[in-house]
């Protein structure tokens, strides 16, 4: 009896191990992913056209869409120590910016790529 627990021990011991390697390694590739996330700053421009028509978006919507594009893009709002808002996040992904405001995808020029704008603060 204590041979065949010793066997289950290992064995489930030698499965723990194999599991722990795969995810330490899953853990490295997405802290050098991270590491390596170096986001160029975006344009004063850019930002300021992406929140008038926001903010021109919102004027025309009936009550019912304000509340759904606000839910779809705020992403956080902190509040400062006499509840006030300090901060507001805004996550704005390739499918927002493109059906919900109409903006084109910001070139990156120097690598000839395109990428956008996935998350503006606004500090109050």
């Amino acid at each position: 009896m204590d041979e065949i627990d010793r066997t289950l021990f290992s064995e489930r011991l030698k499965e723990l191990n194999e599991e722990l390697d795969v995810e330490l390694r899953r853990r490295s590739k997405l802290e050098a992913a991270v590491r390596d996330d170096q986001s160029e700053p975006i344009p004063y421009e850019f930002v300021r056209s992406l929140m008038e028509r926001f903010e021109e978006l919102l004027r025309q919507s009936p009550f019912v869409q304000r509340k759904t594009l606000l839910h779809l893009i705020v992403k956080r709002i902190t509040l400062d120590e006499r509840k006030r808002v300090d901060r507001i996040e805004l996550a704005l992904n390739e499918e927002a910016q493109k059906h919900f405001l109409n903006v084109t995808p910001l070139a990156d020029n120097l690598a000839g790529g395109v990428r956008f704008v996935t998350s503006i603060l606004l500090v109050l």
